[in-house]
């Protein structure tokens, strides 16, 4: 029997007011978790956030069965808010499955007029785990390279990548909730823990809205890559 975790709601930072609900209107969030080699994983932790200026709230929350899918039903706020879909936190163990074995990943820049035009449901695509002791680490470098006034504005690391961030939607523009980059960067460096042996999409998105994609191999060794723009 799939499991349905309804409405828990637990606020674990709070600076203001707090986030309103309208009581009647439902989300549902939905999908699969399997590991590098698409074998559903089960115990996985999967919670959806809600977040304000002021506040983030678990709006969500579920683990996933025997077969890797997990659902959620959560309300809908009165006020636009930032959510974002978090899985594997690495603070939770449950049914023998160490998640700390495992990498972590969000996606994020999802919004109540996204869900809105689904007709209040998400399906989200299979998310890929890596067991991190098979993975690497790739240093990724921006270099403003050329004479012009554009800088780094969003970065996505598309692949097996631990803790990562990934826009639901890449090119909308969410400047109050900027989860990779604080601010607009000329040069940009960080530093990911990636699985071996696969080819990883780098999306880098410019201060003029300008999208760009780059591929990079990745091997049995750790790596430096540097992109110039």
């Amino acid at each position: 029997m799939k499991r349905i975790v309804f409405l828990i709601l637990v606020t674990f930072l709070l600076h203001g007011c707090g986030i309103d609900y309208d009581g009647e209107t439902k989300n549902i969030f939905e999908g699969t978790i399997t590991d590098d080699s698409g074998n559903p994983l089960e115990g996985i932790l999967v919670e959806v956030l809600y977040a304000n200026s002021n506040t983030i709230d678990v709006a969500g929350i579920d683990v996933t069965d025997a077969n890797g899918n997990y659902l959620m039903i959560t309300p809908s706020a009165f006020d636009e808010i930032d959510i974002k879909l978090q899985v594997n936190n690495y603070s939770y163990n449950q049914s023998g499955n160490n998640d700390n074995n495992y990498s972590t990943t969000s996606v994020v820049n999802i919004t109540k007029e996204l869900i809105k035009g689904h007709d209040y449901k998400l399906s989200f695509n299979e998310i890929q785990l890596f067991p991190l002791d098979r993975g690497v680490q790739l240093n990724l470098h921006f270099e403003k390279q050329f004479s012009h006034n554009q800088r780094i504005s969003k970065v996505n690391v598309v692949g097996l990548v631990n803790e990562s961030y990934t826009d639901y939607d890449f090119n909308y523009i969410n400047d109050n909730y900027r989860y990779d980059l604080s601010d607009y960067y000329s040069d940009y460096t960080n530093i990911y823990t990636v699985a071996k042996n696969q080819t990883l999409i780098v999306k880098y998105m410019l201060t003029g809205y300008s999208v760009h994609e780059v591929e990079i191999p990745v091997g049995e060794e750790n790596l430096e890559y540097t992109i110039t723009y």
